[in-house]
């Protein structure tokens, strides 16, 4: 799995902007599942175009695991860039998108900081409906680098 994350973000480190043949949306929302190896996390997520010019998102992010048998929430909020981004069709185009964020994670006892990063490839069909695979390294209670898929909706 790491090797998997070290190629993805290498791949994501090399990209250059270009320019759009299909308007990226100005917001985002989605949910899905992730995994890690050991344990199945759910998560929601929500994107707001800050900075059209730099294909930058404000991206804020809630999850939900299991860890050590203790159920875990994290909130963290952070930036997304729009690396590159393809149109593969009349109704499809591609983005990949790099992802760094903040905050914190809670159990029933403790607080602790919470810090993540990763990409995420994400497809999306008619401009409205996304299709999301990405990967993703946490710190905190419930750690670990995660394999993330989900389903999303524009929403301009």
């Amino acid at each position: 799995m790491k090797l998997l994350a070290t190629l993805f973000l290498l791949a994501a480190s090399f990209a250059a902007a270009q320019s759009f043949e299909v308007p990226i949306p100005n917001n985002w929302g989605g949910c899905g599942a992730a995994y890690n190896g050991s344990r199945v996390s759910n998560w929601c997520s929500v994107a707001v175009l800050v900075a059209p010019s730099q294909q930058l998102y404000s991206y804020t992010t809630y999850d939900v695991a299991i860890a050590h048998g203790v159920p875990t929430t994290s909130v963290r909020t952070g930036f997304a860039p729009i690396l590159r981004h393809y149109t593969l069709g009349k109704n499809w185009d591609l983005a990949l998108i790099g992802m760094a964020t903040m905050g914190t994670s809670q159990t029933a006892v403790n607080l602790f900081g919470s810090l993540s990063g990763g990409g995420q490839l994400m497809i999306r069909y008619h401009q409205r409906v996304t299709f999301q695979l990405g990967v993703r390294q946490a710190t905190g209670p419930a750690p670990g680098p995660y394999i993330e898929a989900g389903i999303g909706l524009t929403l301009d």
